[in-house]
């Protein structure tokens, strides 16, 4: 019985159902899922989840980049006000996705910034590339760490090793080379002067 019902399922196109004492809510299985080389649900120009719909109401749909979840006005007319503000690290990964993936330098063009330093490191389970952005503008506002006001803001570009999903994490402006980004990244407990090399990560 078991199998049998098993095999009615997987005919039935039945994705989930919802049921209630009068009302059984069926959910077909999606349109269409767009996938990145990892086998994650990734699209950058939409939604990563098509599902079907008889009206606006019952529409719903998955925004991903890289696996995690997103959401949908990352993919509309993004400010660089809201990035800079927007505090959820996966959030602005996802936000530099879909603009750099308009065409290379994207990111640099909304930002208004420039690359400042490039660095590859070497680790025992593989290679790393970091890069060191500022913006040519100076915001009176800002201060650096060495207490200087009117400084441009600066990111370090990292990537995920598992994911490939691409970071620009917030750093100081005073730094002028990658590694230094990277060392002031780590937790406080690792020394500054400890190379930025390790056996493993994940």
């Amino acid at each position: 019985m078991l199998n049998r019902w098993n095999d009615l399922y997987q005919k039935s196109n039945v994705y989930s159902a919802i049921f209630s004492e009068l009302l059984c809510i069926v959910s077909k299985y999606p349109k269409i899922v767009h996938r990145n080389a990892n086998n994650d649900m990734h699209r950058t120009d939409g939604s990563a989840v098509e599902w079907g719909h008889s009206t606006d109401t019952t529409k719903f749909d998955g925004y991903y980049i890289n696996g995690r979840n997103m959401p949908e006005w990352i993919f509309g007319k993004v400010t660089k006000e809201q990035f800079i503000n927007e505090d959820n690290e996966d959030i602005k990964a996802g936000i530099y996705e879909v603009i750099e993936s308009k065409g290379e330098g994207a990111m640099l063009t909304f930002l208004g910034a420039k690359e400042v330093d490039r660095q590859t490191f070497v680790h025992s389970d593989g290679t790393e590339e970091m890069i060191l952005y500022k913006t040519e503008e100076t915001f009176e506002e800002e201060e650096d760490l060495n207490g200087n006001t009117g400084v441009p803001l600066a990111w370090l570009r990292m990537s995920c090793p598992s994911t490939g999903t691409n970071y620009l994490i917030p750093t100081d402006s005073s730094f002028n080379t990658a590694v230094e980004a990277a060392k002031f990244a780590r937790p406080s407990i690792v020394p500054k002067e400890l190379d930025y090399t390790w056996n493993s990560r994940n």
